[in-house]
């Protein structure tokens, strides 16, 4: 009988140089409705022609029935996936067109491998390489769930190598818009309007 590590190792999958978002991998993310201290997530972008979207879907099927040797393949059809069409729920948004994406989490923060693979990220690493539109080496677990009613199989957060530098997904405003109306040192300050309303 295979030990519990032998079996989650053969459902282990590595998504190899996959653009990601909402990239939350320093700190857990945790939404107004979740509970708990929230999740260390990330987003994984899959072009829908990708060979290795083929094999996390194999990967996940085969999951789906050992765990639940019962249900035939309509009931299985049924059940939640973890892969989500991009153009079906985010048409118009060029990122997703022709893409698959998925919802990466964990409780547990994930090992995250600097590029060369010769040890764990410095921040400055994270930094360069480690934002929403970069590329990663992501590894997950597949595991199924049953609660509250609700089954399904799901890609768990395991651990991340980074890989390469992308154009940023985040949307980061420039520090230099913020304070557009404000003069540098030694200016005037007569130019910028108080409202006596807000104070």
């Amino acid at each position: 009988m295979k030990t519990t590590a032998e079996v989650r190792k053969e459902r282990r999958f590595v998504w190899v140089n996959k653009r990601g978002s909402y990239v939350n991998i320093i700190k857990p993310y945790k939404h107004e409705n979740d509970e708990g201290d929230g999740k260390y997530s990330i987003q994984i972008i899959v072009p829908k022609d990708d060979p290795q979207m083929v094999e996390f879907k194999k990967l996940c099927t085969r999951v789906l029935k050992q765990d639940f040797p019962t249900l035939g393949n309509e009931e299985l059809k049924q059940l939640a996936i973890p892969w989500h069409d991009g153009d079906q729920e985010r048409p118009g948004d060029s990122v997703y067109e022709n893409m698959y994406y998925l919802n990466a989490k964990s409780s547990n923060k994930p090992k995250i491998l600097n590029r060369q693979k010769t040890g764990i990220a410095s921040h400055e690493d994270i930094e360069a390489f480690g934002f929403s539109g970069c590329y990663f080496h992501i590894a997950v677990d597949v595991a199924t769930y049953s609660r509250a009613g609700n089954k399904g199989v799901n890609g768990y957060l395991r651990s991340i190598m980074l890989y390469e530098s992308g154009e940023s997904l985040g949307g980061a405003a420039d520090p230099m818009d913020d304070f557009e109306a404000v003069e540098a040192k030694g200016g005037s300050d007569d130019d910028i309007e108080v409202d006596e309303n807000l104070f």
